[in-house]
């Protein structure tokens, strides 16, 4: 039973949980915009900052994001982000309309659901994004 208190279910899958209390663990650097995996990495850190991001979040700092949501294999979570910044990208060259600004949001809410739904399945808390 001891064995089971040390994993964590995400999406159906077991992992086995890398800071339990009582034994020797390395602390967690804090996420920072554009870090790639290492043993370290602050995986809430990183799904929090997807869940700060609005529509007016500069475009390099939403590519900054991919990048680490990208090289740790967050694909699934990633996926909205791209259009996120495909949006912003194209506000940025053509201007913005109510079309490119609900396109906009459309894509953002469902990566901040991406990002909750992991987060409370890590963590098991429920977290709220406020609907715009």
């Amino acid at each position: 039973m001891r064995d089971m208190e040390n994993r964590i279910n995400i999406n159906g899958e077991w992992y086995v949980k890398e800071n339990t209390v009582g034994e020797n663990t390395q602390m967690k650097r804090p996420y920072m915009l554009g870090d790639k995996f290492s043993l370290d990495f602050d995986y809430d850190g990183m799904l929090e900052c997807g869940l700060e991001i609005d529509e007016d979040t500069h475009v390099n700092i939403l590519e900054d994001l991919l990048t680490s949501f990208e090289d740790v294999n967050y694909h699934r979570e990633a996926a909205p982000l791209y259009d996120v910044i495909e949006h912003r990208k194209y506000q940025n060259e053509y201007g913005s309309n109510e079309v490119t600004k609900e396109n906009l949001n459309e894509s953002l809410r469902a990566f901040k659901k991406e990002c909750e739904d992991t987060l409370e399945n890590m963590i098991g808390s429920t977290l709220r994004i406020d609907e715009e």
